[in-house]
Parts: C-alpha cells; sequence; structure tokens
C-alpha cells in the first residue's frame, strides 16, 4: 500500500550565478510543493501505513525550518549574511527606511498582466 502526504512552503533566496541582475542581486521567493511517499506492505498495529500525526516530529520540522525564510548560500558575502540573520527589529528600526522606488509604468499605462 502506498499513501502520500503533500506538503507546502514559500522559500526566498539570491540566484548569485544568474545571468540577469534581477535574480542574482534581489531576494525573490518560490512557492515549493514536497510530496512524501510512504510504501508498506503489511500495516502496523493500528492498522495503518503511517501515523500521520508522527509527521510532526520529523518531515513537518524540517519543512516548518524553510517556510517563509530566506535560503543563503554560505559562499555569500559575510557582511550580508550578517545582515540576513539580524531579528527584523535590527534590521528594520522603528525610525524606518527609505526605500528607493521608480515606477516601471508611467500612470497613464496600464498593466496588461494585473
Amino acid at each position: 500500500m502506498l499513501i502520500r502526504k503533500l506538503f507546502k512552503f514559500e522559500n526566498a533566496h539570491i540566484v548569485r550565478g544568474c545571468s540577469t541582475r534581477r535574480c542574482s542581486h534581489s531576494i525573490h521567493g518560490h512557492s515549493y510543493k514536497v510530496e512524501l511517499l510512504l510504501e508498506a506492505h503489511a500495516l502496523d498495529h493500528g492498522q495503518m501505513v503511517y501515523d500521520f500525526g508522527l509527521l510532526k516530529q520529523g518531515p513537518r520540522t524540517l519543512i516548518d525550518a524553510f517556510d517563509h525564510a530566506v535560503a543563503i548560500w554560505s559562499g555569500d558575502d559575510p557582511d550580508y549574511i550578517t545582515a540576513c540573520q539580524r531579528p527584523p527589529a535590527s534590521a528594520f528600526p522603528s525610525a524606518g527606511y527609505a526605500f528607493p522606488f521608480r515606477p516601471a509604468l508611467s500612470s497613464s499605462r496600464e498593466c496588461s498582466s494585473c
């Protein structure tokens, strides 16, 4: 008998070796799906292939570590790694940050993908 469990999570990264500046210098994220397949030739004492409640102790814990996190390359710039590891309060002080913004589209044009 074969059973499966689907896990979904969100994760962000930078692709340093990418040919486009957008991917090689900007943090961007993806939605991921991991499917766990379990096979048994006999059922356990509870007449189950596997008790899904036990997934919270193993695979779910591992996947949760990646959910809404940033994957950092160990060979990246040490200052960047340190900045990513700071708690949000120190990374974004209450005084605030000013982020430069330049819209890609002028106000007179409509976005065709919206």
